[in-house]
């Protein structure tokens, strides 16, 4: 049996079976504090996944790639993880506001939000579940499946994630179709649209991201400009151990322009970038 595949079941089961119910009783700053504990000890872990996809990501993005380099990403990564799979712990936890989102909240606007997958669909999406706004998305990984106590030890903790996802985000969200009816309602009913851009789809056209190109179905620039309303860059990170969420803008410029101000997100934070390896080239 490989390894790395069993010690992710038996990571997943301690999930669900001891630290999900330990969830409830912890605050986010001690937890934050234990996560980047707990990081030391995973990062061999995530050192020996793909280390070559690994370096190759990396240098993609232009960064060093160096041993100390790559164990650095690494830890990063390791606590992104845990700070990951607390927003599925706690799915009810206020979000902090960053000083772009307050303005925008204050000036009473509705807008297009864009994003890219920072920690997840999840963490985009709890903006939207605070403000009663909408997420354009497809549903993924087993949503509205059997309950996590039907299924085997190691597979609940996914099951378990794709149940708060469910109960949390499909009340908001609007499947993709073939006709912006419904984003365009959506706006004019005085709610925003939150967008992640970086989900490849086979029928969208060629675009360039953190230095790949990729079948991206980028319309947000031009649902903003047909609805005329504002677009802004959503700016995820945790802060204490709480999600904070920021807003960028109004960005101007075309779908490529958009994409590289993510492009420079992710280089900034390559650990955060939850869809790093449908990217990497070579």
């Amino acid at each position: 049996m490989p390894i790395l595949p069993a010690v992710q079941r038996l990571v997943d089961r301690l999930l669900y079976e001891r630290v999900r119910p330990l969830a409830a009783r912890m605050r986010p700053g001690p937890f934050d504090a234990v996560a980047r504990v707990l990081a030391l000890a995973a990062t061999p872990l995530v050192l020996a996944t793909s280390p070559r996809e690994t370096r190759t990501y990396l240098r993609q993005l232009g960064a060093d790639a160096g041993p100390l380099d790559h164990v650095r990403f690494a830890y990063r990564k390791a606590i992104d993880r845990f700070r990951g799979d607390y927003v599925y712990l706690r799915p009810h936890d206020p979000i902090l506001r960053g000083p772009g989102l307050r303005a925008f909240e204050a000036r009473g606007e509705t807008a297009v939000m864009v994003g890219w997958s920072a920690y997840g669909m999840i963490g985009a999406a709890r903006l939207a579940v605070e403000r009663g706004d909408r997420v354009v998305r497809y549903p993924y990984g087993g949503e509205n499946g059997p309950a996590p106590e039907t299924l085997a030890p190691s597979e609940r903790w996914a099951a378990f994630q794709a149940e708060v996802r469910t109960q949390l985000i499909q009340p908001v969200q609007i499947v993709p179709g073939a006709s912006p009816i419904a984003y365009i309602r959506a706006l004019r009913s005085g709610h925003s649209l939150i967008i992640l851009q970086d989900v490849p789809e086979p029928e969208a056209p060629l675009r360039r991201l953190a230095g790949a190109e990729r079948t991206l179905p980028v319309g947000a620039v031009r649902l903003a400009r047909a609805a005329r309303v504002p677009l802004y860059a959503i700016d995820a990170s945790f802060r204490g151990g709480l999600l904070h969420i920021d807003l960028v803008g109004p960005v101007d410029g075309d779908e490529q322009a958009l994409l590289d101000r993510f492009s420079d997100r992710i280089r900034e934070q390559p650990w955060a970038w939850t869809l790093w390896r449908e990217f990497v080239t070579g």
